[in-house]
Formats: C-alpha cells, structure tokens, sequence
C-alpha cells in the first residue's frame, strides 16, 4: 500500500483496496472477432483507502462530493462516481463511502484503467455497507456503469481482478462466460512497459473503429479478399487466422513452453498492429528500435490514447533496450520514454484497517 501509517490510521475501521490494471494479451473485443481473451492483472494499480461518509467523496487526482440522497439523484447523471451512487440508494444501501485514492494508472489510461476505476467504486460501496457480491455480481454492477458512460465493458477484466491467485493469466470464454485461471511462471523473462508521459490522442484507432464498424455491419468477414480494399482486406486476413492463432497459443501454454507462448502472443500482437493499422506513432517508432536490436517478444497495448508496448525481456535485451533503444528515440523524436517493470498481481485485494 502506498499510504504513510499517519494517512492509514485516519481510516481506522474503513478499508484498504487496490485494483490492478489488466493487460489484455489476445482477444481485445474492440480489435477481435473471438470472443475468447488471454490477459493478466499487472502492478499498475489503483490504490485506495475507504471508510463511511455521509457524502460520497472521491479524492484522488480530482476531488468530487456527492450527496447521498434519492432525491438528489437521477438515472441521467452520466458520471460512473454519480452512476454508482444512484445503483447503491437503489438497493438500498445505508452508507456512502469516502474513497481516498492513488491513481498508479495516471500515466498510462490504456492499460484496464476505467475499468479498474470502476471496479474501485463497486468496491468501496459494498465494503463500507459490508455487502458481498459473487463474481458475476460485482461485474454485472462495474459492467451497467461502463455501458452507459462508455457503451461498451470489458468484463474479462473486473473477472481477472475477482481472481485471488498469485502470477496468473485468465483464459476466459465471453459466449459461456467461463474461465480458467492458470499460474505461470516466465523465467528467464520478465515484463516491461514501455512508454511515453503523454496521453495524445491515436488517430489511427480511431480511424480503425469507424472502420472495423462498417466492416461488422456489411459482414466483410465473409467476403473474398479479392474483392476487398484496405484496409477491410487486412482486417479479414487477420480475423480469419484468430482461431488458428488461439489453438497455436493455448497449445503453447499447455506444453509450459514459455518461449512458444511468448512468441506465439506477440506474433497475434504484431499482426493485428500491422495489418488492422491501429498503432499510435509512439508504437510504430519503438517497434523499429526494438526490431533493430532484435528483440522480437513484444505486445502493443492498443488503445484510443498513444498506447504504449509491452516487452518479455531478458536481462541481456533489456541492456540493449535501455542503452540503444531510448537513445535512438529520442535522437529521433526529441522525447523521452520511461520503461517501468511489471509484476503479473493476484488482482483486487481488501483488507480491514486496523490500529
């Protein structure tokens, strides 16, 4: 926890809880027509400590109060703190929470940040009204909230973050809504996430979804590759080998062939990047470096800000990323980037506050 003792005492009685950013590795639904996802939980968290209030209270990079009154709310406030609230009075939970939170995420929006935001909320409300929820409880709550601010959740992730396992990856089915949870170890590799201080808009996802968008609606996915244009004919050929590419990681994983796997998850990567075009420039500049020094285990974190990459690296690769790799970006580029270290979590965590 990263709260000083002083700051913890304050909420004697109240909770601790973090809830962890999740890595999506294969089967992002906005980029992927398998409706099966590969992804972990990682050390990139939201950290909060949460006691009773009689006043909603976020305070974390804003600071927001909301009065815990029906009749002061109504199902049109479109803010997932104002949202929560109006779900908590309805089912007629007493108390409001007072959530003092440290936002570890800040930087990095794309990595299962809202939804770990979310999932924060839902948490802090049940724990101070000592309400517990099953799994596909608490993720039809986050997952209201997430719909009608954003129309669309993620649920794989608040069902990676239920998971109490220490250094897992969730293999998780959306059409049975079915899921293991596998331990792994990737010796001699560890996980590093590369990327920029900046949150600049990717105007290339953004071009990808109105067209991925007209690609479902005219169901391209059938059609003849001939008789398709960028970029549907790249969205088609790398839809058609999901499946393909599903069984080839699994396959891997199951064998406890770290390096396949690894492999294998950065090969889908690297496709659906290239051939869908939905990389930020950032990506696409690292992605050279990295090839040029031949560090080949590495997955795009794709999302609608500048996104970030994510690298399975030995302690040898990993020199060559820090002593060439950031020279040579800022040579070209005149920015900096900074390459933080992963640790795969066991998810959300709750413990009591005590003196």
């Amino acid at each position: 926890m990263m709260f000083d003792r002083e700051t913890v005492n304050a909420f004697s009685g109240g909770y601790k809880i973090s809830e962890s950013g999740i890595v999506t590795l294969f089967g992002r639904p906005t980029v992927s027509s398998l409706k099966r996802v590969i992804a972990f939980p990682v050390s990139l968290s939201i950290h909060s400590l949460v006691r009773k209030s009689e006043t909603v209270v976020w305070k974390g990079t804003n600071t927001i109060e909301i009065p815990y009154k029906i009749s002061k709310l109504s199902n049109d406030w479109y803010d997932p703190i104002k949202l929560m609230t109006n779900i908590a009075i309805q089912r007629g939970w007493k108390y409001a929470p007072f959530i003092l939170a440290q936002e570890a995420l800040g930087y990095q929006f794309s990595l299962g940040y809202y939804s770990a935001f979310v999932d924060t909320l839902v948490q802090a409300f049940t724990s101070v009204n000592e309400v517990t929820l099953n799994t596909s409880e608490f993720a039809q709550i986050s997952s209201e909230i997430q719909d009608k601010i954003r129309e669309e959740h993620s649920a794989y992730e608040t069902v990676a973050r239920r998971q109490e396992k220490d250094g897992t990856i969730l293999f998780y089915d959306v059409l049975s809504n079915s899921y293991r949870n596998e331990i792994v170890n990737f010796e001699p590799f560890s996980l590093f996430l590369i990327s920029e201080n900046s949150l600049a808009s990717n105007r290339d996802f953004q071009k990808f979804q109105k067209s991925v968008k007209r690609f479902k609606e005219e169901n391209m996915l059938n059609r003849d590759s001939d008789s398709l244009k960028f970029p549907y004919v790249g969205i088609r050929n790398h839809m058609k080998k999901e499946e393909d590419t599903y069984n080839r990681i699994t396959d891997a994983f199951n064998r406890n062939d770290v390096q396949s796997f690894l492999s294998a998850i950065s090969k889908y990567s690297q496709s659906l990047g290239y051939n869908l075009g939905v990389l930020s420039d950032f990506q696409k500049n690292i992605a050279r470096q990295l090839d040029e020094y031949g560090v080949q285990m590495y997955v795009f974190n794709i999302s609608e800000y500048s996104g970030s990459v994510l690298v399975f690296a030995d302690s040898l690769e990993l020199a060559k990323i820090k002593e060439n790799a950031i020279r040579d970006y800022y040579n070209l580029t005149n920015r900096t980037i900074r390459i933080d270290e992963l640790q795969i979590l066991r998810g959300s965590s709750k413990e009591p506050v005590l003196l």
